[in-house]
């Protein structure tokens, strides 16, 4: 095949997909490129060889949901113009509403039901099919904000190369015992945030303060006492855990370093966190491999409380969780809050997590702080351009949302000035 045949299929992928200049964009390389056009370049790769099957296997899991609109839009042209069939692997029935044709229920390996979007949806058979189509989180009563500040975040510029800042000025007030929600698209500065009030990333400018002290910028200079009160949840658990450790180990470490647990009292102490986690004490002998997504979400959760902290930074912790089990991790998370006051930043692109959990809002752009207070405020119009956008862009579990997304989307950028 001469050379130029196959760049002009690529091309013409690269446009079928929305990328943008598809004449140039197979000359960049992965980091160049954002986390939705990589996707839907994926899937212009998989289209390459005209298959008859494309398995899509949690495509948009890792994307904010206004990325997920584009990416999933791109999907579903696609495939249609290329009347490729699709094994869609999700697990978001909002998501799946908008692309299927029929739909598999899956559980611990056995076919739960099977048949068209629309029954599935509207009149589902199996008891597990109900629970799932019916799961609707009930949002977190609104009362009047506190003004006992944590954590408060001044003027904080921030990037990981000289000269090139990630954050501009973001400014944010945690009340204790209170949950302060971070929404935003991919490269808005929300896992950079993180970085900074941990001390992984040292601010370039600003000033952040704990529980009434400046805090040290960098890691390193900060004492045993802070390092015990900021604890963070990360995204993946799998990347969280050393998968060499036993559950024990993993939650006995952290223990032994902060209060000197050791025998007995130590073992006691394991067993009392993974009751408050819902985790048997059968468990505590088992590696991570050996643990279910949901549980080894737990055990990091765990491993955060043993430190008794006073702020938990959880950036996105049920992202890649199905929801039933999203859904414990977030009512175990509002318990061990109503329980022992602990403070969290919940890091987070999906907005009906935010309603859920969340007593303040800050909606980030750009590095930039567009939109905070509490969240009866910052959700209630009228809103700015993005947080609209934020806001329309959550999959709603109905089939057709997508389409009706889109074109409300295409409406808005014809009434532009």
């Amino acid at each position: 095949m001469p050379r130029a045949e196959p760049t002009e299929r690529a091309r013409a992928l690269f446009a079928l997909l929305g990328l943008p200049d598809p004449a140039h964009f197979g000359d960049r390389y992965p980091y160049q490129a954002s986390g939705g056009q990589l996707q839907r370049a994926m899937t212009a790769m998989a289209l390459c060889p005209n298959p008859e099957l494309i398995v899509f296997d949690e495509p948009t899991t890792a994307l904010d949901v206004t990325t997920q609109i584009d990416v999933l839009a791109a999907i579903k042209h696609a495939i249609s113009k290329t009347g490729t069939a699709a094994l869609y692997i999700s697990h978001d029935l909002a998501v799946v509403a908008q692309v299927a044709d029929e739909i598999l229920v899956l559980r611990n390996g056995r076919m739960v039901e099977h048949g068209p979007v629309e029954q599935i949806f509207r009149a589902p058979e199996e008891d597990y099919t109900k629970r799932l189509v019916s799961l609707r989180r009930s949002d977190k009563p609104s009362q009047a904000r506190g003004d006992d500040v944590l954590l408060r975040v001044s003027g904080i510029e921030a990037g990981y190369t000289k000269g090139v800042s990630i954050l501009d000025d973001v400014n944010l007030d945690l009340v204790r015992s209170e949950t302060l929600a971070v929404v935003g698209e991919s490269g808005s500065g929300k896992s950079t945030l993180a970085c900074v009030i941990t001390g992984l990333l040292p601010a370039g400018s600003g000033q952040l303060q704990f529980d009434g002290a400046v805090l040290a910028p960098v890691l390193a200079a900060r004492n045993a006492e802070t390092h015990r009160n900021i604890q963070i949840v990360n995204q993946i658990p799998d990347l969280a855990l050393n998968p060499r450790q036993t559950v024990e180990a993993i939650l006995s470490r952290p223990l032994a370093f902060y209060f000197g647990l050791k025998g007995p009292a130590l073992r006691q102490r394991v067993a009392t966190l993974l009751d408050q986690i819902e985790l048997p004490s059968t468990l505590r002998d088992r590696y991570p491999a050996e643990l279910s997504g949901g549980q080894k979400q737990r055990v990091c959760i765990a491993r955060a409380l043993t430190a008794d902290p006073k702020l938990i930074i959880c950036d996105e912790p049920t992202s890649a969780l199905d929801p039933l089990v999203a859904d414990g991790i977030l009512d175990l998370l509002m318990r061990l809050q109503r329980e022992a006051g602990t403070s969290y930043l919940f890091i987070t692109h999906d907005l009906s997590i935010v309603r859920s959990i969340a007593d303040s809002v800050v909606v980030m752009l750009g590095g930039k702080v567009v939109r905070s207070g509490g969240k009866a405020d910052v959700l209630a119009p009228p809103f700015d351009p993005y947080t609209e956008r934020l806001i329309a862009s959550v999959p709603e579990m109905r089939p057709g949302w997508l389409d009706d997304a889109i074109a409300g989307r295409n409406r808005s950028e014809v009434g532009k000035p």
